[in-house]
This record gives C-alpha cells, structure tokens and sequence, in this order.
C-alpha cells in the first residue's frame, strides 16, 4: 500500500514526460536530446512531487470523523469523491446499518455533509466516470434523486447496501 503512491507519481510523471517531450518537439519543430532529457527530468520531478503531495494530503483526509448514532455500526468506510454540481468533492464515504453518510474535506469550495438513510434508497448501481472509468457509484432515492460517487472497489459498496436493503425487507 505504501507503493501506491509512488506508483502512481511515476505513471504521472511518465504521463508528463512524454507530454513535454511531444509539446516542446512541436513547439521546436524537431526533436533533440535537450528537449528528451529536459521532459524526462520535468515528467518524473513533477510525479514525485505530485506524489509527495497525494500522501501528504491523503493522510489529512483519512482524519475527516464522521459520527454516527449508538444504534449503527461502522460498515464500510473509504476516501471518496461526491459529485455536487460540476465539482467532484473530495471527502470519505461511510456506511453504517442505517444510514449513507458521505462528509468533504475541508479543502474543497463546496464543503457538505449527505446523508441517505437505507431504508429512502430505491437503486443503486455502479457507473463510469468521465465515461470510461468504472469507479463510480450511483444512488437514487425513492423521491428520485441520483447522488454520484467516486468510490474505490464500487462493488463491494453495491453488494453491501443491496443486502442492507434486503435486510431491511
């Protein structure tokens, strides 16, 4: 898990390497060993730092407490993203026994708190984000109204309010 990260910075700094590389060659009209080392160096800098940054800020997230009644039970709890207009707000997701409670972080511009109780969803089901990623989940209510989420492992957040949902039944 500790990999993850720099994982993830180095496949942005590639990302970003051959970004440089192909603006900078356009932008030159030719491509030269100046321009490859420069976007080597610049890609893989700025994943580093973009890494660096993700932990930092990662950890500051997974302090975000969400306080729940004496009747539930802590079920499921992630980082996760909630769509609130065109912001995707960042913050962590919790499921309990009775309730779907999701609470940003405080460095987003629309800072909220949602609240959906088991028994007032009507479906849920996983969806792609930006129309290729298969990490999203929506919730529709029985008024109707579709909250989406950014989650990781969207089934396991399917599965388990499906079977809350039975349960309640």
């Amino acid at each position: 898990m500790k990999n993850k990260f720099l994982k993830s910075g180095l496949f942005f700094g590639i990302f970003m390497s051959i970004f440089f590389i192909v603006s900078n060659s356009i932008e030159e009209k030719s491509i030269n060993w100046k321009i490859v080392v420069a976007g080597i160096i610049g890609g893989l800098v700025g994943g580093l730092v973009f890494s660096f940054f993700t932990k930092l800020f990662t950890k500051k997230i997974k302090k975000i407490k969400i306080e729940i009644g004496e009747s539930e039970n802590n079920l499921k709890e992630r980082l996760a993203s909630h769509f609130k207009g065109i912001e995707n707000v960042g913050g962590k997701l919790l499921l309990t026994n009775e309730r779907l409670i999701f609470k940003s972080h405080k460095f987003n511009i629309q800072n909220h708190e949602l609240e959906i109780k088991i028994s007032e969803i009507k479906k849920v089901e996983k969806v792609k984000t930006i129309g290729l990623i298969p990490n999203g989940l929506r919730i529709t209510t029985n008024m109707g109204k579709a909250e989406r989420f950014v989650v990781d492992s969207p089934n396991e957040w399917i599965n388990k309010i499906n079977e809350l949902k039975q349960n309640a039944t």
